[in-house]
């Protein structure tokens, strides 16, 4: 997917948990430049919140890099409590100043890569700013947790922090088809949710085999290498592969398990390691830059990625069968006996088994290799894998764009955006309009009533110039807010209205807080919303459990509709900004699916296939009344709908 040269230049904002120090030692700094996605945006910023200096690096003209160190705000306190209270603020500073520069830069996007402190940042960035956010997901952090461990508090919290953020974020992108259910679980919104798969760019030049890189670890060419390339810690299993290596050492001398990388347990395995005689057998190369990580695995007979991640991709891609242990994603790349051998988790007899085979089977090894390189491909070649996430990455840019057509076409003075709504609610279509508040009024008395409440707290969402802020404001007992992006329908509406709390803010980016309305009423605005389960999904986070939508909307699929659009008055099409054509199925659909149950349907007059003709006789008491009668002998061709639903 490309950009045409007419559109905007984009920007985004990452937020990492890690530091460029780490990055560099791992030989993995530069997967940073690979976040422009060839040249979609133009500046990429990205963000490390817990980094072990403060900095600001220029990567290039493009990339630049910030980092906040261990420094807290109140450093200087030395109660009992201090530490987790810096524990607590050190977010305000980072958020402070990254806000500042989410504005000075017009930065587009942003995007966090886990859902803890990162995701936290990037919904709190959302609500200052109003900039989409997506959130990444690298793995299952839940079973992560477990087999690693953590302090009991800190795990209660990113809990909270993982539910929180993954429920609010505009997109969760898994990096593997298997997270969804564990996402779903942990509260996203399944249409929300797009996977991205990981990609791999590896250069494919002339290949020069270099076994100084294998001598320089004390390897002979005699030796078959079977790798490991990764974070040296339990979770991925490396005791289990220096099991293997004890095994194969009683019956064989002619491997070398190396293990390239290092983490938490280097220490400890290099010291089981010599106390069980396996140096001979076993060599440790620490963390190696990307080139040298690439000879070795073209230069290895087989590779162990009984974890892998990426490390299992690179290892497919160039060629080396891989043995991994049957969990979570490997299935996708690794298809048993064809591209590589899965095996059972902990399986050290099926581990030996399978490695022994390899060993003993040069030309079946290589066929696995190739196989797995084809696989590998085809599913995470760095173009396809780009287009997936340059396609989300518009999805949500769609957002950004929608909140600044109403300045575009106020400027042009188009009459759509600036004419006087309340004006013509009462020339035109008065009767309409005044069956519409009596059902209104109608769902909130009931409700009134119903709830005992003191005070109801009501948004107007879409409220435009305030044509139903006046029917709500003859209700007591209200507190009445209204939200529309157009900066000219908001200052009507808040001169119109003053004990009205009016919002100049986008519905696709609500800036309210979750949960906090009993009734929203959004009238006549979902057809215009070309993400309208988006939209209900928006309102529905900001009412309260069991709070009401009072959803309004045309009939605009029926016959009728089509017969007037496209026949009768064509130009309507050109001059609307409608972007839904609502028949009463499709649009009950749609609610059921945000989580809303349908408690009452109100259907408005006979849907008549021409404006002047419709107009005529809506305004004369006989005219409505006929209408009123078509439209309850026939409901399809019924003129609208306004919906009382109930969040569940």
């Amino acid at each position: 997917m490309t950009k045409d040269a007419s559109d905007e230049e984009f920007s985004i904002l990452f937020i990492v948990p890690s530091d460029y120090a780490s990055l560099l030692e791992k030989g993995v700094a530069s997967m940073i430049l690979e976040r422009d996605e060839g040249g979609f945006f133009k500046r990429v910023f990205t963000v490390h919140p817990y980094a072990t200096k403060t900095q600001n690096i220029n990567l290039n003209e493009t990339h630049q890099l910030i980092e906040f160190g261990p420094e807290y705000p109140f450093s200087f306190l030395n109660f009992r409590g201090a530490g987790l209270l810096n524990y607590f603020l050190k977010p305000i500073p980072i958020i402070r100043k990254v806000s500042q520069l989410v504005r000075k830069e017009h930065i587009s996007l942003i995007r966090a890569t886990d859902p803890y402190w990162c995701g936290f940042y990037a919904w709190v960035l959302n609500k200052l700013t109003g900039v989409p956010f997506c959130i990444s997901i690298h793995t299952d952090y839940e079973n992560f947790y477990k087999k690693t461990g953590g302090k009991r508090g800190t795990l209660f919290l990113y809990k909270i922090f993982e539910t929180f953020v993954l429920r609010r974020a505009h997109l969760v992108m898994p990096i593997r088809e298997h997270l969804i259910p564990y996402l779903q679980k942990k509260g996203a919104d399944p249409s929300k949710i797009r996977v991205i798969p990981h990609g791999v760019q590896i250069d494919e030049g002339p290949y020069q085999e270099d076994r100084k890189i294998l001598e320089s670890f004390g390897i002979s060419s005699g030796k078959k290498v079977i790798s490991f390339v990764g974070r040296l810690a339990e979770d991925n299993y490396v005791y289990d592969i220096i099991k293997l290596a004890k095994r194969l050492s009683k019956i064989r001398d002619n491997f070398i398990v190396l293990l390239v990388g290092d983490g938490p347990e280097g220490n400890q395995l290099r010291k089981v390691v010599k106390e069980d005689n396996l140096s001979p057998f076993v060599r440790f190369t620490g963390f190696l830059p990307k080139g040298k990580i690439i000879t070795i695995r073209r230069q290895s007979f087989l590779s162990l990625c009984l974890k892998g991640g990426f490390s299992l991709i690179e290892s497919c891609w160039v060629g080396c069968p891989p043995i991994a242990y049957d969990i979570e994603w490997h299935y996708e790349l690794v298809k048993n006996n064809e591209t590589g051998f899965l095996i059972g988790e902990g399986d050290i007899d099926s581990l030996t088994e399978a490695t022994i085979y390899l060993l003993d089977h040069p030309s079946k090894t290589k066929e696995m290799g190739a196989k797995a390189r084809e696989l590998a491909i085809k599913r995470h070649e760095i173009s396809r894998t780009s287009d997936t996430k340059k396609n989300c990455y518009t999805e949500l840019l769609q957002l950004k764009r929608i909140q600044k057509i109403p300045d575009r076409e106020v400027e042009k003075k188009n009459p759509w955006y600036t004419g006087n709504q309340i004006e013509a609610s009462q020339k035109h279509a008065k009767p309409t309009i005044q069956r519409r508040c009596k059902f209104i009024l109608g769902c909130i008395k009931r409700h009134l009533d119903s709830s005992h409440c003191s005070l109801i707290r009501v948004l107007d969402a879409g409220c435009g110039d305030g044509v139903h802020l006046h029917t709500l404001t003859q209700i007591q007992g209200l507190d009445i807010w209204g939200i529309d992006y157009n900066p000219l329908r908001t200052k009507r509406a808040h001169q119109n209205f003053l004990l009205a709390k009016i919002v100049h803010g986008d519905l696709l980016c609500l800036p309210l807080r979750p949960r906090v309305f009993d009734i929203v009423l959004c009238s006549q605005v979902i057809e215009h919303i070309p993400q309208d389960v988006f939209l209900l999904r928006e309102l529905s986070e900001v009412l309260k459990l069991g709070g009401i939508l009072i959803l309004g909307t045309p009939n605009e699929g029926c016959l009728m509709a089509r017969l007037r659009n496209h026949i009768f008055e064509r130009n309507i099409i050109k001059t609307t900004d409608h972007l839904q054509f609502y028949k009463e199925p499709i649009i009950r659909q749609k609610i059921e699916a945000a989580g809303f149950t349908i408690e009452e349907v109100m259907r408005e007059n006979w849907f008549f296939p021409h404006q002047l003709i419709n107009y005529y006789l809506v305004n004369r008491a006989w005219g409505f009344k006929l209408m009123g009668i078509l439209s309850r002998i026939i409901p399809s061709q019924t003129g609208g709908y306004y919906f009382k639903c109930v969040k569940s």
